[in-house]
């Protein structure tokens, strides 16, 4: 009897299982969901693909794009010179600074592969061409700060890493876009490695 309800074939202690391991497991994919059931559920029952993706639908888990946190991030070490960081006064940290006239600037280095399609069509006998770029693996450097109060610069440079005259042109170009008798700003960046 199921009172008209539609029969659920993944339940009970399996369901837990499911959910549990999916929360710690986000990734896994549903064949490693179903390896996992098999060996812990209490029946050794094996589930289909289907029978994981409609409970994951039935529970409410919805596939999303996923990021990846550094391991390094959440090592003993970095997590306490996170907590110095923002309970040390300036300028091992920044206590009792405004939140609002941080700017955080950061650096990343993008390197182009391929922007071009390799397959085209076109009638027999004819080339596939068009005009674009031809070199592949170039380098490319972004320079970005945002502040809270939508206070923003950034700068794109075609090579790998900042320079210390790049860097030089950089904050002052930022700093001309403070007006006059704006409130101070207090710059955050990061690990930043300038070359010669």
């Amino acid at each position: 009897m199921n009172g008209n309800h539609a029969y659920h074939k993944i339940r009970g202690h399996d369901l837990f299982l499911l959910m549990l391991f999916r929360l710690v497991y986000p990734k896994a994919s549903a064949d490693e969901v179903r390896c996992f059931l098999y060996k812990n559920s209490r029946g050794l029952k094996l589930y289909s693909r289907s029978d994981i993706y409609m409970t994951e639908k039935r529970v409410g888990f919805t596939r999303k794009v996923s990021s990846t946190t550094a391991s390094q991030a959440v090592s003993l070490g970095n997590i306490r010179r996170t907590a110095t960081f923002w309970n040390s006064p300036p300028p091992a940290g920044v206590f009792n600074v405004n939140r609002y006239i941080l700017v955080d600037s950061d650096e990343a280095g993008i390197h182009l592969e391929s922007c071009n399609r390799s397959m085209g069509k076109a009638f027999s006998g004819v080339s596939v061409n068009e005009i674009g770029f031809y070199s592949h693996s170039q380098k490319w450097t972004i320079i970005a700060s945002i502040g809270a109060d939508n206070f923003k610069n950034f700068f794109i440079h075609q090579t790998p890493g900042t320079t210390k005259e790049i860097f030089r042109d950089y904050i002052r170009s930022t700093l001309q876009l403070i007006p006059q008798g704006a409130p101070r700003r207090v710059f955050k960046w990061d690990n930043l490695k300038t070359t010669n």
